[in-house]
């Protein structure tokens, strides 16, 4: 249950699908932490410090990304880089 799609109500595509804990991709929305490129069936995890854990089943991945930083500099663009995470992980396939 953790990892499936537990939000209440139909899902509002702008706004990240969730399990328990885990962020769900089962569809696309504007708001989510995973990348398009990702698939359906993934769940992702994030840390305080910025590290983040991607579990992507249809091709057996479990990927961890160690960022251990507070904060975030002028111009960061939070969505962009996490989704950008989990769509590298798709093209080294």
């Amino acid at each position: 249950m953790a990892t499936t799609l537990q939000s209440p109500g139909l899902p509002d595509l702008d706004l990240p699908q969730n399990g328990f804990l885990w962020f769900v991709k089962d569809l696309s929305a504007k708001q989510t932490e995973i990348g398009d490129l990702v698939p359906k069936g993934s769940f992702q995890i994030l840390g305080y410090t910025g590290v983040t854990v991607i579990v992507i089943p249809q091709h057996d991945i479990v990927a961890v990304r160690m960022f251990n930083s507070f904060g975030s500099p002028d111009g960061y663009d939070y969505l962009n880089d996490i989704r950008t995470f989990g769509d590298t992980i798709m093209q080294c396939l």
